[in-house]
């Protein structure tokens, strides 16, 4: 008994700092708890760099959560941008679809028209919106603040990127198509006279 009190002070003495890694933040509680139950005033466990990474995770988790809503209010707000662009573009044009549908242009000949122009403008839209982000992220290069500790301010081509582009053409082409294909439904005369 006698022996291993020696060996535990002379481990002590020889000992004054130890570092443990650790795979997950999940594991680190459940070990401080075990010192503190197990080897009382016999081992200190520094919690500041566990604490800093706590809240590093916690503002990380929240600032993924408001980058996924402001990219779905975006998706929701162009959405609706171009159902109510088109319903109201379409309105003053109603005469003019139906003279062509009465001159044998066909439906799907006219939502193919349409569906290049309005893609186009979005299409050109994106490209001059990535291209101002890109000139900022080089700016950001330049100028030497691209990163604090490892993490960059700035990631414009990742995953997200690309899956919200895909989302706003995708979203666009099913506007179109529901917003055409309704008030196509009618026949020439009908749009022609308003009916």
């Amino acid at each position: 008994d006698e022996t291993a009190d020696d060996e535990s002070d002379e481990a002590e003495k020889m000992y004054d700092g130890l570092s443990i890694h650790f795979s997950q933040l999940d594991s680190i509680r459940a070990f401080e708890q075990y010192v503190d139950k197990h080897m009382k005033n016999k081992l200190l466990i520094e919690m500041t760099q566990v604490n800093a990474k706590e809240n590093f995770n916690s503002v990380s988790t929240m600032a993924n959560i408001l980058t996924l809503a402001l990219i779905v209010f975006s998706i929701i707000a162009i959405i609706i941008f171009i159902v109510n662009m088109m319903q109201n573009y379409f309105q003053k044009l109603k005469r003019n679809l139906g003279t062509f549908k009465a001159f044998g242009i066909s439906t799907r000949e006219l939502i193919k028209v349409y569906m290049t122009i309005i893609l186009g403008i979005v299409i050109l839209s994106l490209v001059i919106a990535l291209s101002i982000t890109w000139g900022i992220e080089l700016l950001l290069l330049l100028c030497g603040c691209t990163k604090d500790g490892g993490f960059p301010y700035l990631i414009l081509w990742n995953y997200r990127s690309l899956f919200a582009i895909l989302i706003i053409l995708f979203s666009t082409v099913v506007s179109i198509l529901f917003v055409m294909k309704r008030l196509l439904r009618k026949t020439p005369g009908d749009l022609i006279y308003d009916r």
